[in-house]
């Protein structure tokens, strides 16, 4: 199960940018492509790019990518790279038809041969604004060159059997490389919308040395003076420690992109699998305490509901759900267009958008689970007088588990589009630590009273009896909670 998940959100977060080398097909019914889009700031963004003819799709994978027949290339004429701008970009409509719109127009020479780089310099004055890339063939010039002249994919590539039958029938394929570097005012790789985030990512690691710290300390005094600690203090700290390595690998990957705009997806997807499971290791930990475990009334196992097999195995599903919608990157005419793994809430995007709507759906799934484990065992936790330590954690728990629809909410309603991905890293990020502050008092603080009323001789990670019971025991619980708590 985990080899399938890597490799599928290895393709899908495989594109690089703002670096960027991809292939787009003209033919016949298709005359213009999507290359990209870049968020410029305040000043000049300089965009440089370079074009050349190559034989196939299938040649970007190779090093030396195979070049089409020389003879008669000079027949074909030049492609136009359109830029526009985003307030008057119509992504519904077409771009040739869209071209009187265009801030920059420029031709490129197709040649099986690297053309000279071409600078092309934005500016944004007043306020920071979205480009996009485009490249077209309005004319139809160059397709019936290639369909006169027989200069179209070659027959040998038209005969290998991984070529799709719709692809076969079509011979008349212009296939151009295009590669691009593209920078902000200040030399940047990154996009508008995340160049803030190498500063974010080093604050969210000092925090992280700190939280180590203080908790350290806790532990340290709680046993000089009581000579034991908290069994979840090791867990907590096991959480704490993965979430930092997630963010310190991910600042690696985000300042080698921002210098030069290339790196290895596969480091960015390892920091968010360590994400994946500090996130099920929380919320298995919280499901867990509202279970009753690790209180001393907990050894009275018969008397409180305890998630089943299936309800563990359902949470864990949805988490995946999450974890490969998070790895989405913004797709546009079947191609990666920027870097991020975050940015499904750029209003340019509907893919975006909609995957950001079924993670803050996957996470309300979450808290509807969490309150329901907590509604079968609320009138035990009156009874034995422990309603308002586990309120408390209950309000941890939902801020936690609520933590992105809440950002995407305040994201939505009060942020201009080009600063809602570092807010909503931001907001997610501050409750987290509010998460991991609370808990680290609960468990580490004698005054604590989750602490006095805990069993501290049970072991730091559930085991299969602690959690699961038989399908009938839920019906059974109901009778006997109403019994005794009248």
């Amino acid at each position: 199960m985990i080899v399938i998940i890597w490799i599928i959100c290895t393709l899908i977060i495989s594109c690089k940018s703002k670096y960027v080398n991809k292939v787009i097909e003209f033919n016949e019914s298709n005359l213009e492509a999507f290359i990209t889009e870049f968020s410029c700031g305040i000043g000049v963004c300089n965009v440089k790019i370079r074009t050349r003819r190559i034989a196939n799709y299938a040649s970007i994978t190779s090093s030396n990518p195979s070049l089409p027949p020389i003879v008669h290339t000079d027949k074909l004429g030049s492609l136009d790279l359109v830029v526009f701008i985003d307030h008057d970009w119509r992504a519904s409509t077409s771009y040739c038809s869209n071209i009187v719109n265009a801030k920059i127009n420029k031709k490129f020479l197709i040649t099986p041969q690297w053309s000279e780089w071409i600078t092309i310099q934005v500016e944004q004055v007043i306020s920071p604004h979205t480009w996009f890339f485009t490249m077209v063939d309005c004319s139809k010039k160059n397709i019936e060159i290639i369909k006169n002249s027989k200069l179209g994919t070659s027959p040998e590539y038209i005969k290998k059997p991984t070529i799709s039958r719709s692809r076969q029938n079509q011979a008349n394929f212009l296939y151009i490389q295009i590669e691009g570097f593209f920078y902000q005012p200040n030399g940047s790789h990154l996009p508008y919308e995340l160049v803030s985030l190498p500063w974010l990512l080093i604050f969210e690691i000092l925090c992280y040395i700190g939280i180590f710290m203080a908790l350290f300390i806790k532990t340290i005094a709680l046993d000089k003076s009581a000579k034991i600690y908290h069994p979840l203090i090791p867990w907590i700290t096991a959480t704490l420690a993965i979430n930092a390595i997630a963010c310190i690998i991910e600042s690696l990957y985000i300042f080698k992109f921002k210098e030069n705009g290339i790196s290895n997806s596969n480091i960015l997807l390892a920091s968010q699998i360590l994400n994946l499971i500090c996130n099920i290791g929380i919320y298995y930990l919280l499901i867990a305490i509202i279970s009753g475990y690790s209180l001393l009334v907990y050894r009275e196992k018969d008397k409180y509901y305890k998630p089943s097999i299936k309800l563990i195995s359902f949470i864990f599903f949805i988490y995946i759900l999450q974890f490969i919608f998070l790895n989405i990157n913004k797709f546009r005419n079947f191609t990666c267009n920027t870097y991020t793994i975050l940015s499904y809430l750029i209003n340019t995007d509907d893919t975006c958008n909609y995957a950001c709507k079924i993670i803050s759906l996957l996470k309300i799934i979450h808290a509807v689970i969490f309150e329901y484990i907590w509604k079968k065992n609320e009138k035990l936790f009156i009874t034995n007088n422990l309603s308002k330590i586990l309120d408390k954690l209950r309000i941890i728990g939902h801020l936690y588990i609520l933590a992105y629809p809440s950002s995407y909410i305040i994201s939505i309603i009060w942020i201009k589009y080009h600063k809602r991905e570092i807010v909503t890293n931001l907001v997610i990020f501050i409750i987290q630590i509010i998460t991991y502050l609370s808990l680290i008092y609960i468990f580490s603080s004698r005054k604590s009273s989750y602490f006095k009323h805990s069993y501290l001789s049970c072991s730091i990670i559930p085991t299969r009896e602690d959690l699961l019971i038989h399908a009938n025991l839920a019906k059974q619980i109901l009778t006997r909670s109403s019994s005794e708590f009248d």
